[in-house]
C-alpha cells in the first residue's frame, strides 16, 4: 500500500510541474507589460475585497492576455509577496469551479491587503 501512496505523490508532483510549466509559458507569451499591469490591478482589487477568486478579476475588468493562464503567475507572485493566503477548510483549501477554466476547481484566497 505504501508504494501506491508514493506513486500518487509522484503523479501529483508531475502534474504540478506540468501546470507550472504551462503557467511559465503563458506568462512569457503575455509579456512583462501585461504582468506589471495585472499585478497592479490585482493589488487594487485585493485592497477593496476580502476574498479573491480568479473569475472575479475577469469580471472586475482585468484585461485578458494572449493566454488567460498567465494569471496563474500573477496569483503565485501575490502569494509569495504575502498579499493573499489560502482559505483553509476541514477538507483542505477552499475552491470553486471556474467558468473560465472549464469548471476546474480554483482556489479561493483571503486578501491580506484588504483595507476596511
Amino acid at each position: 500500500m505504501h508504494s501506491g501512496g508514493l506513486q500518487l505523490d509522484l503523479a501529483s508532483y508531475a502534474a504540478r510541474q506540468r501546470a507550472n510549466q504551462g503557467i511559465t509559458l503563458a506568462e512569457k507569451s503575455a509579456g512583462d507589460g501585461w504582468k506589471e499591469y495585472a499585478i497592479s490591478f490585482l493589488l487594487g482589487y485585493l485592497e477593496k475585497n476580502q476574498v479573491l477568486f480568479v473569475d472575479d478579476l475577469w469580471d472586475a475588468g482585468l484585461r485578458e492576455p494572449k493566454s488567460p493562464r498567465a494569471l496563474g503567475a500573477v496569483i503565485q507572485e501575490a502569494a509569495r509577496k504575502g498579499w493573499i493566503e489560502e482559505i483553509k477548510t476541514p477538507d483542505g483549501v477552499a475552491a470553486r469551479p471556474s467558468r473560465r477554466s472549464n469548471m476546474q476547481l480554483k482556489r479561493v484566497w483571503k486578501s491580506l491587503a484588504y483595507k476596511k
